[in-house]
């Protein structure tokens, strides 16, 4: 009888993965914050193009859209540069009422947007 005693038996060489076996299991595992990332950088994208947004120039009827006019408005002449700076927007008159009360009834009636307006700069500044 003979006795052999081996060292080692030769095993095959395992070889590492691929840079391309690598990046899809990376893909495969962060794919939900890559894209929620993508989702992110495009709305900042779209809040900086609405904030840094310009208005449409008045003379481009294309860009501004359909037009809109209120009942009774008539087409002025274009010379008449100093009426339409005017009409623009309305002056505010405030009348001495009895109260704030009264003045701000008066305003509303008036001009519901302005006194909105007031209203808001009134609530911004105490907050």
């Amino acid at each position: 009888v003979r006795v052999v005693v081996l060292d080692s038996l030769p095993a095959p060489t395992i070889e590492p993965p691929s840079l391309a076996s690598n990046a899809g299991s990376w893909f495969g595992r962060y794919w939900n914050t890559l894209a929620m990332l993508g989702v992110a950088m495009f709305s900042l994208l779209i809040l900086r193009s609405a904030v840094n947004g310009k208005q449409a120039d008045p003379g481009n009827a294309s860009a501004a859209g359909p037009a809109l006019a209120l009942q009774g408005d008539e087409p002025q002449a274009k010379g008449d540069a100093s009426s339409e700076q005017q009409e623009e927007r309305p002056k505010l008159r405030l009348r001495k009422g009895n109260s704030l009360k009264d003045d701000l009834a008066d305003i509303v009636r008036d001009d519901p947007d302005a006194a909105a307006d007031i209203l808001r700069a009134w609530i911004g500044k105490a907050g």
